[in-house]
């Protein structure tokens, strides 16, 4: 705030008065300070939304092992390679590079799945996230296929 103060015999001069409010640097600090903090803000969003897409795609890769366990259980020792050319056509559409591999002869099959860069033929391991592959191995009992 600028005052001015005539003296008897002077001209008149401005002077500065000493302000209750915030400099200009204390207001910079602060800015910075809150930029800081609103991008460590956006930095937990999207680490939540990767999370979140994993999830997702995890998701998506039980329901399709799971829709073909069914399906190995219904058939029985029918041919099954029309099922399987079904199915991968399913994991392509639901999952990116979606790709399944069944191996095995009635009753004990192996179950793989692939999604994402994840390119193997046999899964050894669940590996999760937006690339990988989960297995399962499943012995059809002699009722449950009659």
């Amino acid at each position: 705030m600028r005052t001015f103060f005539k003296k008897p015999g002077c001209q008149l001069k401005a002077r500065w008065h000493d302000t209750n409010g915030a400099s200009l640097i204390e207001v910079l600090v602060s800015l910075f300070l809150l930029s800081i903090i609103l991008l460590s803000f956006d930095a937990s969003q999207l680490l939540a939304l990767q999370k979140t897409k994993q999830i997702y795609l995890v998701n998506l890769a039980m329901n399709q092992l799971n829709a073909m366990e069914d399906q190995l259980r219904l058939l029985g020792r029918d041919d099954d390679a029309m099922q399987v050319t079904a199915w991968n056509k399913e994991n392509e559409r639901v999952l990116p590079h979606g790709q399944g591999v069944v191996m095995g002869q009635y009753p004990a099959f192996d179950i793989n799945i692939f999604w994402g860069k994840q390119r193997a033929m046999l899964c050894t391991e669940d590996n999760i996230g937006e690339s990988g592959c989960l297995r399962r191995h499943i012995i059809i009992a002699k009722n449950q296929a009659e």
